[in-house]
């Protein structure tokens, strides 16, 4: 049998029966001989979200009534499955009917559909433009009614789910934007830049976001933003940020905070905060690469192990609280002052492929994918987190930890900062809560094989401590650890989000 004929039996797909398409199912009974047909094929997957020409997922059956609640084009497969090599092009005429006053989308193609024997799916696309009004009903009706080839039925070929008319509903439109940077560090040069996203996950209407101001600010020097021009179909805003007074001075920290506006028609999710530092810099040296004593690349699944002061409210004592968290280096680029080299991969003639990790920072992430990490173990600290990075980013931090060693060249010990930074924590109802963090401790060399971190972490949120609530961490680089010695202050006691 000639290859476009397993096309045709691998299309077909009824309320009754899944066809395989595995080369040994083409023999013998298996081997589709029925009338030719032609009906629409939308399959939903476990969010009731369409999947992309319907065959993605074997056992989802088709639906012939669709509730849209996306902004991006909604996509309706139709299917025209034979048993014969299809002789020319064969056209399918449907109808639309409509509900609902919504004129803000537009239809393509318009009341005809083409099929030929290198095309047998074809596709109804409603584009939007433009937010619909959920508190009334707006619905598109569909229709197939005609084939040009009087061979091909129109439906399924049974009577339980024919799949020749498809009801599309505009149902309630959720829309949500968010930063995927929450900290970026800048030197303090007139004229300095660098571009960061808003992201928008679920799409967005160019006409409500286009040249609107998204953000509240809290500024502690003088910058510009500059819009990127959006065309429709994109999912972020790309700004340009300017620095516009010269900052650089060694020996003074200012930051400014960018925060996308709570009321907005898009409802800020994970990082809702940009913070963009310029730190004081002081003189370190570079061999003593202090960082690289708390994570090992050759181990995926590498971890430091915290001790965290806490109260157990069960024996109602303060104690040490073991946890541990996935620790990385962090990437930097070759100019960066701080970096060192990691890899030249294999090519030291080409600098492209280099990699520099940070000798000063480490960070906080998960080895899987949409996951997160208990960085300082929060997780310990809060009661009905959201654990997903999508929700809770917070869990994860690009840059956790600075090193300063003593007399900017001990080897062995030296001063530890929280990198200060605003971090997303969201409930398992979808509330998130911004918190900022800051702290800072000791760090030095027990042993060949042993690295101790002393730290204490202020984290600030006035709805969840009215204030700002201490943490006393030990950190380590292995397990092989003493226990701390017990504190005369209470320990950390969960809230609930």
């Amino acid at each position: 049998m000639k290859a476009i004929n397993k096309i045709f039996i691998c299309l077909v797909l009824t309320a009754l029966v899944i066809y395989s398409c595995d080369d040994e199912d083409f023999a013998g009974d298996n081997v589709y001989s029925g009338s030719s047909f032609v009906r629409f094929h939308l399959v939903l997957d476990g969010d009731s979200v369409p999947l992309e020409g319907g065959f993605n997922e074997y056992g989802r059956q088709t639906v012939d009534a669709y509730n849209h609640k996306l902004i991006k084009p909604g996509k309706i497969p139709v299917v025209l499955t034979s048993a014969n090599e299809l002789d020319g092009e064969i056209t399918v005429d449907y109808t639309t009917s409509k509900t609902g006053d919504f004129t803000g989308y537009t239809q393509s193609p318009v009341g005809q559909l083409t099929f030929s024997r290198n095309k047998l799916i074809d596709t109804i696309i409603i584009d939007i433009s433009e937010r619909w009004d959920t508190s009334q009903v707006n619905q598109l009706q569909f229709e197939l009614t005609d084939v040009s080839d009087p061979s091909v039925q129109i439906g399924s070929l049974n009577d339980y789910m024919p799949n020749n008319k498809l009801t599309f509903s505009f149902g309630k439109l959720t829309t949500t934007c968010t930063m995927p940077l929450n900290r970026i560090e800048i030197e303090g040069l007139a004229g300095e830049s660098f571009d960061f996203d808003v992201d928008f996950p679920k799409g967005l209407f160019v006409s409500e976001v286009d040249g609107k101001n998204l953000f509240v600010s809290n500024d502690g020097f003088d910058y510009t933003l500059t819009q990127h021009p959006l065309k429709n179909g994109d999912t972020k805003v790309t700004y340009t940020f300017t620095l516009d007074e010269n900052i650089n001075n060694d020996d003074v920290y200012l930051e400014s905070t960018i925060s996308l506006f709570e009321d907005l028609a898009y409802v800020p999710q994970g990082n809702k905060t940009l913070q963009i530092v310029k730190p004081i810099k002081v003189e370190r040296d570079k061999s003593t690469f202090p960082a690289s004593h708390f994570y090992d690349l050759n181990n995926p699944y590498y971890r430091t192990y915290l001790e965290m002061w806490y109260y157990d409210e069960g024996d109602a004592v303060s104690e040490w609280k073991s946890s541990s968290q996935f620790t990385y280096p962090v990437i930097v680029g070759a100019d960066d002052p701080n970096g060192i080299l990691y890899s030249d991969g294999g090519t030291p003639d080409d600098t492209s492929d280099d990699i520099y990790h940070h000798a000063y920072k480490l960070k906080f992430d998960s080895p899987n994918a949409g996951r997160t990490t208990n960085a300082f173990g929060m997780k310990s600290i809060f009661n009905n987190e959201y654990t997903d990075a999508d929700k809770s980013p917070g869990f994860n931090i690009a840059e956790a930890l600075e090193f300063y060693p003593k007399d900017g060249n001990n080897p062995n010990e030296g001063n530890v900062l929280v990198v200060s930074q605003f971090l997303t924590i969201s409930n398992k109802e979808d509330k998130a809560y911004t918190i900022g963090i800051k702290g800072s401790g000791t760090y030095h060399k027990v042993s060949e094989e042993l690295w101790e971190i002393i730290l204490t972490v202020k984290f600030t949120n006035d709805e969840l401590w009215g204030g700002t609530q201490e943490v006393h961490y030990h950190m380590y680089n292995s397990r092989s650890y003493q226990d701390p010695e017990l504190l005369d202050v209470k320990g950390v006691i969960p809230v609930d989000l």
